[in-house]
């Protein structure tokens, strides 16, 4: 995981946004996880509590759950916690310039689905801390301990989506947007964080495959000599 150095640019654009917004809750989210929206999250947590404001980071990624980097290093154990009680507020753990809350820590997933619970929860939390950012799971990986979005997008000021470019497809972006206007989200912005481009060997046989599928033979006699050439897939 890479932090984003304070004095990038776009993450000054990030703030002009959070401002503008006068965000206190921020969500962050990937369309399918591995473009660095936890990097964002910690990032924009590290610049805000450079200006002595306090911020509390909750992990509710359930594919991916934050165990830590080479630039943030967590406690050898976490308090558990819950949204039905005090302890969301007294164990937030401090981790450098800001505090935590871990998923994998937390009780009673199935009593946050309970939304004047997660409300309560939230109210509580603002009273604590200036700014409250969710690192949220992969909107397009669904399963039945995902964090519910409509609850999450109830209480969100502001969403970052975060996407990789020749990795996140036109398809997908807009598959994401239609299930966040379903959840009623009040606002989102991408951020496009990285560019992947596969190697150029991958995309001369995506190419060959699709300009010569009715040429068999020549097909496969282009794509053999592709095959030999393996400087063609080793990664820039």
């Amino acid at each position: 995981m890479r932090i984003i150095p304070k004095q990038y640019q776009e993450l000054e654009l990030i703030f002009e946004s959070i401002n503008s917004e006068k965000a206190r809750c921020i969500a962050f989210a990937s369309p399918n996880g591995h473009s660095g929206a936890t990097s964002l999250a910690i990032s924009v947590a590290k610049r805000l509590s450079g200006r002595n404001e306090r911020v509390l980071v909750i992990d509710l990624n359930t594919c991916n759950p934050f165990t830590g980097s080479d630039i943030i290093t967590m406690p050898n154990s976490l308090a558990k916690w819950s949204f039905g009680d005090i302890s969301c507020q007294l164990n937030a753990q401090s981790i450098d310039d800001f505090y935590f809350l871990s998923i994998t820590q937390l009780q009673d997933l199935a009593l946050v689905r309970e939304k004047d619970v997660f409300d309560m929860a939230i109210l509580m939390l603002k009273q604590e801390f200036d700014y409250i950012l969710f690192d949220m799971s992969p909107i397009c990986k669904r399963n039945h301990a995902n964090f519910p979005l409509h609850l999450l997008m109830s209480v969100t000021d502001l969403l970052l989506l975060d996407i990789a470019l020749g990795k996140t497809t036109q398809e997908t972006l807009d598959a994401v947007i239609s299930e966040l206007k379903s959840a009623h989200c009040k606002r989102f912005e991408i951020v496009v964080s990285q560019m992947y481009m596969p190697p150029l060997g991958e995309r001369l046989i995506d190419s060959i495959n699709r300009r010569f599928r009715r040429l068999p033979k020549v097909k496969h006699r282009l794509i053999n000599i592709v095959n030999r050439q393996q400087w063609l897939f080793q990664g820039v």
